[in-house]
């Protein structure tokens, strides 16, 4: 788990768990539906006394206080949580400091106190349609961005964007092998990290923007999808993202975007491959 302020929203997990929910909301799926697949989700790998677990709640509860459908159950832990500072023994262990900690504890009360007040109007779904294009997020060739994968983080890269006629606008991307910490992930040398997979995301399966934070840039030649794939476009999905790609034959970003013979390696049906 990383964390960057003592707000409620300034987590890597809130802000994972909040965006996720809103995505589900928006495309017309239950409150009550979608709190109840994240916890079955995180209770596959975590107690509901683990620290992570906190930042689950607390966005669960934000999320749903923003749609006027509050959970006894949520609403009954969050207070529970606040109450026994299980929460500020759980930043103190991440390294938080005495006087963060003290802002943390009254953030916390202030975001309970305003959870026992019904929000007045439920917020607006914002669903997109087929026909119209979900936008991609913010971004620019070259940029790097880390996402959270397993314990720590992993790290996709943009390479180019793919507009064929016909086509749906896609971004041509890779996502790195190796795992990282949010630190590790903003000093390293991206060009030299071995590639796990290298596909083309149309908006609807790529990470949602409350899922990416931005460590860095590299210099990207200009058309390089077209250079090494010419009319291949391979197609990735949600999947891609979550993908082991530790036993993959690889080479590093760098040797792809110089080495003019490159091999490509276990393309499936998800659209994922090695490369070297």
């Amino acid at each position: 788990m990383g964390y960057w302020g003592m707000g409620l929203a300034q987590s890597d997990e809130f802000c994972e768990i909040y965006g996720q929910f809103m995505e589900k909301y928006d495309q017309g799926e239950s409150v009550a539906g979608i709190s109840k697949d994240i916890l079955a989700q995180y209770h596959k790998e975590f107690d509901d006394k683990d620290g992570i677990m906190h930042d689950v709640y607390f966005a669960l509860a934000k999320a749903e206080w923003m749609c006027c459908e509050q959970s006894k159950d949520i609403l009954k832990r969050v207070g529970e949580i606040i109450a026994s500072q299980a929460n500020i023994q759980f930043y103190k262990e991440l390294g938080a400091t005495a006087s963060e900690l003290k802002i943390r504890q009254k953030k916390l009360e202030a975001f309970n106190a305003a959870l026992q007040i019904p929000r007045a109007k439920p917020r607006k779904r914002y669903p997109y349609s087929l026909d119209v294009e979900k936008p991609f997020p913010p971004m620019e060739i070259g940029d790097c961005f880390a996402y959270k994968y397993d314990q720590g983080k992993r790290v996709v890269i943009i390479l180019d964007w793919v507009k064929n006629p016909g086509l749906r606008k896609m971004v041509f991307c890779c996502i790195l092998k190796n795992t990282y910490s949010l630190a590790q992930a903003k000093v390293t040398d991206f060009l030299e990290e071995d590639v796990g997979c290298i596909a083309c995301f149309v908006a609807e399966d790529f990470l949602g923007k409350s899922n990416l934070k931005k460590v860095g840039a590299v210099s990207i030649p200009p058309n390089i999808k077209n250079e090494k794939l010419g009319k291949i476009i391979p197609l990735g999905s949600k999947n891609n993202f979550k993908w082991d790609y530790s036993d993959t034959e690889s080479c590093s970003l760098r040797d792809f975007l110089e080495n003019k013979n490159f091999k490509l390696h276990g393309f499936t049906d998800i659209g994922w491959f090695g490369i070297g």
